[in-house]
């Protein structure tokens, strides 16, 4: 077996890209069983130790690291739901959604049929008399979910970090760096950018 190189000699690589690298790009998701269909839903793990993915393909030894490491973290009950959050979004590529669009709104409820005219509600539907008002839709998040949101991405983000150092002094090829994700990116204020268009008119764009 080769030996760990030093830091100095090794590839730094984010952890979230390292997670994605292993588990999507290296097929190694794949043998770590469970609910793929939502972020924190229970793990069920089984890991393959072997060099090769379940479809027969070489696999990288930093790959296994990293999938050991996530299997470790799923049976211990303190870290099993942010485990899962870490195996679900980096199978995707995708960061968990903590609410940056804020609390949803009531969207009025459009006919389908090209006309794109508003739903009323009638006292006679029948014969459409007696206007009461129109149907409106909730679209978005609701409040109550901004909190679950939130405390998510604070589980992720934390999960990410201790699988840095759970990695690093098992990795070949790697350093694993970060996570660069903002532990609380609603602490982080949007800047919003002033530049001129075509015509010379002043544009505002918060990024």
């Amino acid at each position: 077996m080769n030996e760990v190189r030093p830091a100095a000699m090794r590839e730094q690589r984010d952890i979230e890209w390292l997670v994605n690298w292993a588990l999507e790009k290296q097929g190694l998701g794949r043998e770590l069983l469970g609910d793929s269909g939502g972020g924190g839903a229970g793990l069920g793990v089984r890991v393959d130790t072997s060099l090769y993915s379940n479809d027969g393909k070489w696999t990288h030894d930093d790959a296994h690291v990293i999938a050991d490491a996530i299997a470790s973290m799923s049976r211990l009950k303190s870290t099993s739901a942010a485990a899962a959050l870490v195996v679900h979004y980096g199978r995707l590529g995708l960061r968990p959604d903590w609410g940056k669009d804020g609390s949803g709104r009531w969207q009025l409820v459009r006919r389908n049929n090209g006309t794109g005219r508003a739903i009323r509600r009638y006292e006679d539907a029948r014969q459409a008399r007696g206007l009461l008002g129109f149907e409106w839709e909730w679209v978005g998040h609701e409040p109550v979910d901004l909190d679950r949101l939130m405390l998510e991405w604070l589980a992720w983000h934390a999960a990410l970090s201790d699988l840095r150092k759970l990695v690093n002094p098992s990795l070949r090829h790697y350093v694993a760096t970060g996570p660069s994700a903002s532990e609380c990116p609603w602490d982080v204020a949007e800047r919003v950018v002033h530049y001129p268009n075509d015509e010379g008119l002043a544009i505002e764009e918060n990024i």
